[in-house]
């Protein structure tokens, strides 16, 4: 039926941006499975060891100002924040792993050590993005979203022979082809949601002293959900 056209054309839509977001800078950021957001680790883990170094070095200055004493630690600070080389975020997506900082709208960069939200007066700007290898815990799910998505295009291909001719054979072939595309997306939908939910709730139990977050993707778990629910139907 029409119906069954539709769906399956919005399925496959959705199953293509679930695999496709990320995969190169900028392209629906949004979307992620996971974001790191390490914008103020430099400023939690190595902040004490600055002020110490500070100290000590204006203790042989016995005539600094009170601003020399600001303008040190910040540049100290700043030196160490460089040298660390760290980005502020670093997103996890079913194809690749991306990383970039957050800029203000205006095209400002958001001062190193300061925890960025996306608060409307921000946005993420993405450096790079690199290919998961076939070792990577998400390599699975990825396959698996690779192999639905494959099937729900071969399920649109089948529709238009059953509406020509509506032989038993035909029939049984859409049928099973749309059933293994719904266990694959669903399947890759769980694997991918377990491994963010896991990673977040790791990665917030020993990030919190050193100044990480780490967020699980709503928009990706709509997404995915919604990909589900379209081949179930």
């Amino acid at each position: 039926s029409i119906l069954s056209l539709i769906v399956t054309v919005i399925a496959t839509t959705l199953s293509f941006i679930c695999i496709f977001a990320g995969h190169k800078p900028g392209y629906l950021e949004d979307y992620a499975l996971l974001t790191l957001n390490t914008s103020r680790i430099e400023a939690k883990s190595i902040g004490h060891s600055i002020a110490t170094a500070a100290a000590s070095e204006i203790s042989s200055v016995a005539l600094s100002t009170e601003t020399d004493i600001i303008k040190f630690v910040n540049n100290a600070f700043e030196g160490v924040v460089r040298d660390f080389g760290l980005n502020d975020f670093y997103s996890l997506h079913v194809m690749d792993t991306c990383t970039g900082n957050y800029v203000y709208n205006n095209g400002t960069v958001i001062q190193a050590g300061s925890m960025a939200t996306l608060d409307g007066t921000t946005h993420k700007e993405v450096i790079s993005c690199t290919n998961h290898s076939v070792v990577d815990p998400m390599f699975l799910p990825q396959a698996l979203y690779v192999i639905g998505t494959v099937l729900c295009f071969a399920t649109f291909f089948l529709l238009p022979f059953l509406f020509m001719q509506t032989r038993p054979i035909l029939l049984l072939l859409n049928t099973l082809v749309a059933i293994f595309a719904f266990v694959s997306v669903a399947l890759a939908s769980l694997g991918a949601h377990g491994i963010a939910m896991g990673a977040a709730e790791f990665l917030n139990g020993i990030g919190e002293k050193v100044g990480i977050t780490c967020d699980v993707g709503k928009a990706f778990s709509v997404l995915t959900g919604s990909t589900t629910v379209m081949l179930f139907i």
